[in-house]
């Protein structure tokens, strides 16, 4: 999965027994850029039952490398039986991948690799939750997100500010506009009924992780929108879990509207693509005596769009007036309202089905993974100093 994780810097404890909660191991990653502000508290306040913690450093040009190795030792002093690693984005790449993105992946690849090798999540269920590391999360939150996983509800758990008590209380105005908009959109193009795609907060199961195509990436900010893209083509089930919102004047340095394009057009054509996929492929290729949903859904797509460009030029020609045209605009709004409501309904049987096919396999048992010593992992040193 990594192909050279000799730039993995790193600590601290092998553990014979993981910590590990309700049966499953539980990392957490944290991508920080310039947070020396806030990263001692972030991970401060990650809970004591957690296993495992990589904090990954996109370059940041304070001291929030320094003091995240800090923080993660004297967790280990006070008594913490967990391990941690910093390590940095990607350096060796060619160009650097750097972003909010990358710093996900590359802690996503660094935490699924450990547990490959068995330095930790050695029984075989393992998760790795996404909390950042500007302060904006709360860590206590993360056992409720755990929960669907637990219960077998869901592979994927996104954490929704929107379902908050609190709501996106605090959030500035222009970023509710934008988020109303790529919510929408958002759920358009992964055939999802998301309230808060934009939220950073997420837990994968190790099944997800162990199958992610990481050839297919997103370095910058829209990551989260992009993640729910794959997951939904890949017929992952999906579950939200309200968590607060902290904002006490971060500044994310996001261009607001260089944003707004740029996952505009990624969800834009994301549509494209599960579309065709979805719909014109299988409509193609599967041959049935029955009017299948896909079908349905392209008759009702292509009319609609059809008619309303049909209507346009007709209008345009004077050979319809406007209330006559206005009919014809109904009937795009609710063919358009048919598809969407047939579009989630293909949506969830996939899900449903890709989970049965699932849980209906035998799965071979792990293997036992070798025990690691300082020795053959240089990087993990046992109770030593960050490096």
């Amino acid at each position: 999965m990594v192909q050279n994780l000799r730039w993995a810097r790193a600590i601290i404890i092998i553990h014979p027994m993981p910590l590990m909660r309700c049966g499953w191991a539980i990392g957490v990653v944290i991508p920080a850029l310039d947070e020396a502000e806030h990263i001692t508290g972030v991970i401060e306040a990650i809970p004591e039952w957690v296993d495992a913690i990589v904090v990954v450093d996109d370059r940041s040009r304070d001291d929030t490398k320094v003091l995240a190795r800090q923080t993660i030792e004297q967790r280990c002093q006070d008594g913490w039986e967990g391990q941690g690693w910093v390590i940095d984005t990607f350096p060796e790449s060619h160009p650097r991948r750097t972003g909010v993105g990358a710093a996900i992946e590359a802690g996503l690849q660094f935490i699924s690799a450990k547990a490959e090798v068995g330095v930790w999540g050695i029984r075989g269920q393992w998760c790795a939750a996404v909390m950042d590391g500007d302060g904006q999360m709360e860590a206590g939150d993360l056992s409720a997100m755990l929960q669907p996983i637990f219960d077998d509800r869901a592979d994927h758990v996104k954490g929704s500010r929107k379902l908050h008590p609190e709501g996106m209380e605090g959030m500035p105005i222009i970023r509710r506009m934008g988020s109303w908009i790529l919510t929408h959109l958002t759920n358009l193009s992964a055939g999802l009924s998301i309230t808060d795609p934009q939220s950073g907060y997420a837990v994968s199961s190790h099944e997800i992780l162990k199958n992610w195509d990481w050839e297919k990436r997103w370095d910058g900010y829209g990551y989260p929108n992009h993640r729910l893209l794959q997951l939904s083509r890949a017929d992952w089930r999906i579950t939200e879990v309200p968590v607060k919102a902290i904002y006490n004047g971060q500044d994310s340095g996001m261009n607001v509207f260089s944003f707004f394009f740029k996952v505009s057009t990624l969800l834009w054509f994301g549509l494209l693509a599960r579309g065709t996929n979805w719909y014109i492929d299988t409509v193609i290729n599967v041959k049935t005596d029955e009017f299948s949903s896909e079908a349905s859904m392209l008759v009702m797509w292509f009319g609609a769009w059809l008619s309303l460009v049909l209507a346009s030029i007709a209008v345009a020609w004077q050979i319809l007036s406007y209330p006559q045209a206005s009919w014809i605009l109904l009937f795009f709004t609710m063919a358009m309202y048919g598809c969407r409501v047939i579009d989630k309904k293909v949506a969830a049987d996939r899900r449903d089905l890709f989970h049965a096919m699932r849980r209906g396999t035998t799965v071979a048992a792990p293997e036992v993974a070798p025990e690691v010593t300082p020795e053959v992992t240089p990087e993990v040193a046992l109770r030593s100093p960050l490096r």
